[in-house]
């Protein structure tokens, strides 16, 4: 059974952990901008996915547990704003175009295969190299994306906060990392 930590000045948060921002189901992020720490007149809502518990078995498995994380899976509700000069979050933009990308040039690869009747080429090499490289850029841009990195119930860890508004929040001085788990149940 995990119990909620003493209070604090700023029981609800937000703080500052690292790279991560720590914060409630109740914490009032502060207006501004997500990247630089400007302050900015509007903020929107983001609904991020929390992090699942139960491990899949096979690639079959796998897939379909990401598909239902994705589509279905428990959300925590990030409040956050952008400047004018960071309004348009080109990293979803650059992992959506390098993932379609991604799923292009495999598609091609395997056409290629089967109208060779399974001869690999410099082609088809070529095509290999592109996909791992775009499977690399999809999954890297999701560093400069909003995400929930872990839960221990109260708290969530969420990166993709720039370093300037980071710097705008209190240290967190909460429990240690061997308290974590990824039950999430009390944050939404």
């Amino acid at each position: 059974m995990q119990h909620k930590p003493e209070s604090t000045a700023t029981d609800t948060g937000p703080w500052r952990d690292g790279s991560y921002v720590v914060a409630t189901g109740s914490s009032r992020m502060p207006h501004r901008c997500i990247v630089c720490g400007a302050e900015v007149e509007a903020v929107r809502q983001t609904a991020v996915p929390l992090p699942q518990t139960v491990r899949a078995t096979g690639p079959v498995g796998g897939l379909a547990r990401g598909a239902v994380f994705l589509a279905a899976g428990e959300r925590f509700t990030v409040v956050h704003g952008r400047c004018e000069r960071h309004r348009v979050p080109w990293a979803n933009y650059a992992g959506l175009i390098a993932g379609i990308a991604a799923v292009v040039v495999m598609l091609w690869f395997v056409g290629r295969l089967l109208a060779r009747n399974g001869r690999f080429g410099v082609v088809e090499g070529t095509l290999c190299a592109a996909f791992v490289i775009l499977i690399g850029a999809a999954i890297g841009f999701t560093f400069f994306t909003l995400r929930v990195a872990k839960t221990d119930g109260w708290h969530a860890w969420i990166g993709g906060f720039g370093r300037g508004f980071l710097a705008t929040l209190p240290e967190w001085t909460g429990r240690s990392d061997q308290d974590i788990t990824t039950e999430h149940s009390r944050l939404t």
